[in-house]
Order: structure tokens, then sequence, then C-alpha cells
């Protein structure tokens, strides 16, 4: 690998084994400063496995992930060595498994989900890594499961039930995590 000029000052491109970690930092071997720059890590194939932005020797920018036949598996933002911004996932496969966004290493916002088939499988909101909001479930037949309302990681409001034929098995209130009644009083 080598140093490339990126407008911006040097940008240092290696391979991974040539980073040792100490202190919890990302160092080049034989070097005592942090390192800054782009590494990237390669499967025993010579397929790329991972990619990485560290800037003084933390994870700061996008990491990528593949797995060993060359599908990308993971995308996550990093900033200061903390996971904040969009987390992409993928099966093997290459279809996409799940999509969210963290704020200083917590859920904040659609946290979304989806089965190897393409079918969405749930979907929920995160307000400081705790449900909040409306959750939603369906079965891989595409089928509606659950549908309930929560705050602050309880359930809170509606809720609905159905087998994965479609017929509705129950619907009713609750309150903090309790079962009201089925008119919500």
């Amino acid at each position: 690998m080598h140093d490339i000029n990126k407008n911006q000052g040097w940008m240092r491109k290696v391979n991974r084994i040539s980073l040792e970690r100490k202190d919890d930092l990302l160092y080049y071997i034989g070097e005592d400063q942090p390192f800054t720059g782009q590494y990237t890590f390669y499967h025993d194939n010579g397929e790329r496995a991972e990619q990485a932005q560290v800037r003084e020797g933390l994870l700061h920018g996008r990491l990528s992930i593949w797995n060993e036949y060359g599908i990308k598996i993971c995308e996550a933002e990093y900033f200061e060595g903390m996971k904040h911004g969009r987390v992409k996932l993928w099966y093997d496969s290459g279809a996409r498994k799940s999509e969210f966004f963290l704020k200083n290493e917590k859920r904040e916002g659609k946290f979304l989900m989806w089965y190897e088939n393409g079918q969405q499988k749930f979907e929920a909101h995160y307000k400081d890594d705790l449900l909040d909001g409306l959750q939603k479930k369906w079965y891989a037949n595409g089928q509606i499961n659950i549908e309930a309302t929560y705050h602050e990681n309880h359930e809170d409001g509606k809720k609905s039930m159905w087998k994965p034929d479609g017929v509705l098995v129950f619907e009713g209130f609750i309150r903090n995590g309790e079962f009201i009644d089925k008119t919500g009083k």
C-alpha cells in the first residue's frame, strides 16, 4: 500500500496487518503516533474483508465489511471511535438485512429489518436506544404479525396481533407494559 495526497493533507493507505492496537488506538507497526488513514484487510482467498477510515488511531468515517465471496455485509459510520451514523447490514447472499441509525452508539430513529427473501420483517422507532413509537412485525409471507405502540421501551397504547393467514387474534390496549382492556379504558 502507499501514501497518497488527498487534498486535505497526506492520507496513508495500508493493509490492516500493518497496524497494531495499543491503549485502544491503532498504530502503524513501529511508529509511536496514532495512525491516520485508510486500512484494508483481506480474506485468505484474496477478497477484500474490511476497509475503514481512521483518524488519530480511532475509527472515523466509513467501515465496510465483505464476506469471503466479495459481497458487502456491513457498512457503518464512525465518529471519533464511536458508532455514529447510518448502519446497513446485508445477508451473505447480498440481500439487505437491516438498516438503522446510531447516535453516539445508541439506536435513534427508524430501525428496519428484512427477511432474506426481501420481505419486510420489522420496523420500529427508537429514541435514545429505547423503543418509542409504532413497532410492526411481519411474517415471512408478508402478512402483518404485530403492531404495537411503545414509549420508553414499554408497550403503551394499542396492540394488534394476527395469525400468518391474516386472522386477527388480539386487539387491545396496553399501558406501561400491562394489559388494560380491549377498549383502552
